[in-house]
């Protein structure tokens, strides 16, 4: 049986911290709206309400306010199978919904390790780009007392609305970074799926109960 390593020094929650916050979505040649016009559009108004949700989470930095943020907003699932790269095909159907569960309370964990980075007073959008997919929407999250971060989301048509795709903070892509970090747990283990799984099943507080989709 192959051991388990520990994760690769690159993969810290702090990286990762960079990235939550690449499904890399061809640009159309679409519109482009700046300030006050973008924020009226639907994918701006999403972002905006996707936004406070995420803020109110860090104030909180309960670990169930930012999983029913990513329940909410975050197309999970599309994320982790992203972040699976080459080794997709590695994964068995039969565990395909413990994996997504299992990235699932990765990020939430994460997240509510490292929420104070998000909080800050409210999300200003600056512009919207349509895409092949959706909607790119770059916005600035201002901090009390004048301080400003650029964050940057992909967004995907869903049933009439929008999923976060992906999310932009501090110049890294969330979906890429995943993706990087988890193809090193996987070639550190043998080139195994069955590593990343019983990292991801350490990795984060509740992941040791998600039941397993098979046997």
């Amino acid at each position: 049986m192959t051991e388990l390593n520990s994760p690769p020094s690159g993969m810290t929650r702090r990286r990762l911290l960079g990235g939550i916050c690449s499904i890399s979505l061809a640009a159309g040649a679409g519109f482009l709206l700046v300030g006050s016009a973008a924020a009226a559009t639907p994918g701006g108004a999403y972002v905006i309400k996707a936004g406070a949700h995420l803020i109110r989470a860090a104030k909180s930095g309960s670990a169930s306010a930012f999983r029913t943020l990513l329940k909410s907003y975050i197309d999970v699932n599309s994320m982790a199978m992203f972040a699976l790269g080459k080794y997709r095909s590695k994964l068995p159907e039969s565990q395909r919904s413990e994996y997504v569960s299992l990235v699932e309370g990765f990020m939430v964990y994460t997240l509510s390790q490292f929420g104070k980075k998000f909080k800050g007073r409210e999300f200003e959008v600056v512009n919207a780009r349509k895409t092949n997919r959706g909607v790119t929407v770059e916005t600035v999250l201002k901090f009390l007392g004048g301080k400003k971060q650029s964050v940057t989301w992909k967004l995907v048509g869903s049933g009439g609305s929008y999923r976060v795709a992906d999310i932009n903070f501090q110049g890294v892509w969330l979906a890429g970074l995943l993706r990087s970090s988890f193809s090193d747990v996987i070639r550190k283990n043998g080139n195994s799926i069955d590593g990343l799984m019983k990292y991801l099943r350490s990795a984060a507080p509740g992941n040791g109960t998600v039941k397993s989709d098979c046997c």
